[in-house]
């Protein structure tokens, strides 16, 4: 065994097998050792309608894999004294005037999303307007202290790479990276010729639900973008080129001390643990050993870098939805590292069933609220939904989120709540039960004005198109015209509207995190949408209590800030705006993580 045996062909058979658990019509990985390239693997079809097989040499969008090249061409211009990575981002951007009374923010807060911006959206076709828009707000905590991941940040920086060079941030990243490493077929921005020679995306056929397996995929739009925060396309052999420029330690690219910049640990994202934010790049550690690497994730497309720098081996996972690519990338970095090492190559695990729910007997039980009854039923390592006709399994979507094909509960997550480590609510849209753990109130009165500040929201998440989240009432003091999100996840919270217990009233429990951008919408009858999509109502997006920007009505658009410790109310709209009609359409767009 070890280097005698083929990593490549033991993950050819990997991604064979799992690639119906992979969520992807097809998936191309790359496997690089320090050394040279080891070889690609490509399975499934590059375009579902054509049934077009996937190539080595077909590009895919790698998303915010993009970010570290910024960061690399921002530590060139900080090596030839050109760049203070420690400067005020308004020396290079004076008219960048966000506010931050603890001090400027400055280009390494950019480079390490600790600078307190929104998220900011995934897909514009240029920064300068979205970064325009922020003029004269004020950040959400104290630069450096926090993290908060910014697309935002990185489209400022690549209008600082623009100001001090002289001509746009993706020039310098294709004469100064993509070129000195030969990386010849990939393109550091998405335009119109490059779509011939990439697969094509696909996306869920929905966007007023969760995704579920049952729905299919069909081919997603081609969004053409020149911003600094995730626009490269790239095939998985020029990938590994890049990867084998990491594992030498920046070579040729960096200076050791740039190169350890770029790979430092500086901030944990507080919604992924373990994880450690450089410039562009995060470590984790995986089985006691140290990992460097990103995801990433656009329209129709998702992609996982991940290298191991004691074994000298890394892995690209290239895919055309919005895949499940940790498996897929975690395996073939333990099959590399042990071929490195001479051990045997790991065995191919069976695939895990979608249907398959660990702890399922977590979540079984009967639930009862004003809204009647939710039996819950843990059955083989599946969790069913058994009081609504014929039983259907739920299917985890993350955490203690699931999703349903059942007609009565597609529309919304079923989101779980804890107390204590033990599930005691479900949510669904504006509907919620509690178990026989749940001591908190049964019902609620609905404050005058509610109505105006329930509805849909636009959720943002990195890259990835998820279910809307709605607002519920507060119902937690005197004051009764405020409004909260639904849901435990801050990455992906339920969608819900009504009424129930939350974090912050008698009897509430779980915790609402101020660490994602979501943006609710004010609109009572608003149907459900995706993050990506528009909400259909035409109303303003308001300020929520989490700290994040709004769109006030009126021509001009601005952001408004407050920090994300603030414990705030959003006033019913007649409060906010007197005079204005309702139906004035909304300029905001869609965001995206």
């Amino acid at each position: 065994m070890g280097k005698t045996a083929d990593p490549v062909a033991r993950v050819r058979r990997f991604a064979e097998r799992h690639l119906p658990t992979i969520q992807a019509p097809g998936v191309a990985i790359g496997l690089t050792s320090r050394e040279g390239p080891l070889g690609v693997v490509t399975v499934g079809h590059a375009n579902l309608p054509a049934r077009e097989p996937v190539r080595p040499e077909h590009r895919f969008q790698i998303g915010s894999i993009s970010k570290s090249f910024t960061a690399i061409a921002v530590l060139q211009e900080h090596e030839a004294s050109r760049l203070d990575l420690h400067a005020p981002v308004t020396e290079y951007l004076p008219w960048f005037e966000v506010r931050s009374p603890s001090g400027p923010v400055t280009l390494h807060h950019l480079l390490t999303h600790t600078a307190g911006l929104p998220t900011g959206r995934d897909f514009t076709g240029e920064g300068l307007r979205e970064l325009w828009a922020l003029c004269e707000s004020e950040v959400g905590f104290d630069p450096g202290t926090r993290f908060h991941y910014s697309n935002a940040g990185y489209k400022a920086l690549g209008l600082v790479l623009e100001a001090i060079a002289g001509q746009p941030w993706w020039q310098l990243v294709q004469a100064r990276v993509l070129d000195p490493l030969g990386m010849g077929e990939t393109e550091p921005i998405t335009t119109p010729e490059g779509r011939s020679r990439s697969v094509s995306g696909h996306v869920p056929p929905f966007d007023d639900r969760p995704r579920h397996p049952s729905h299919g995929l069909v081919p997603a739009p081609w969004i053409e973008s020149a911003t600094a925060d995730g626009t490269i396309c790239s095939t998985a052999e020029d990938m590994c080129t890049y990867i084998r420029m990491l594992l030498s330690g920046g070579t040729p690219l960096l200076s050791d001390q740039s190169f350890s910049l770029l790979v430092q640990a500086t901030m944990e994202d507080p919604d992924a643990p373990g994880e450690l934010y450089g410039y562009g790049l995060k470590t984790t550690t995986v089985d006691g050993r140290r990992h460097i690497g990103h995801t990433g994730s656009t329209v129709g497309f998702s992609a996982w870098l991940e290298t191991d720098p004691g074994d000298g081996v890394g892995v690209i996972v290239l895919t055309n939805a919005d895949a499940n690519r940790e498996p897929a990338a975690r395996f073939a970095l333990r099959t590399l590292s042990a071929w490195s090492r001479r051990e045997p190559l790991p065995d191919i695990p069976e695939p895990t069933p979608l249907e398959r729910v660990d702890g399922a007997e977590d979540y079984a039980g009967t639930y009862r609220s004003e809204h009647g009854k939710l039996a819950l039923v843990a059955d083989g390592g599946r969790l069913l939904l058994a009081d609504q006709g014929e039983p259907v399994a739920l299917l985890r979507q993350k955490g203690d989120q699931f999703v349903t094909a059942h007609p009565e509960f597609e529309r919304f997550p079923l989101s779980f709540e804890r107390e204590g480590g033990d599930v005691t609510l479900v949510t669904h849209g504006d509907r919620w039960w509690g178990n026989d753990r749940y001591v908190g109130q049964a019902a609620f009165d609905r404050p005058n004005g509610w109505e105006a500040v329930a509805g849909i929201g636009a959720h943002t998440t990195r890259g990835t198109p998820t279910s809307g989240s709605c607002l519920d009432a507060d119902r937690s003091g005197s004051s009764g015209d405020g409004a909260r999100r639904t849901g435990s996840s801050s990455r992906c919270p339920t969608a819900g509207s009504g009424w129930g217990p939350r974090s912050g009233r008698p009897g509430g429990s779980g915790s609402i995190p101020s660490s994602r951008a979501w943006l609710p919408v004010p609109c009572s009858t608003a149907r459900p949408t995706t993050g990506r999509s528009r909400p259909e109502c035409g109303r303003p997006v308001v300020r929520t209590r989490c700290g994040r920007p709004r769109r006030r009505s009126g021509r001009r658009t601005r952001t408004s800030w407050r920090s994300p410790g603030e414990r705030g109310r959003v006033a019913p709209r007649s409060a906010r705006s007197p005079g204005r009609s309702p139906d004035r359409a909304c300029d905001s767009g869609s965001s995206g993580g």
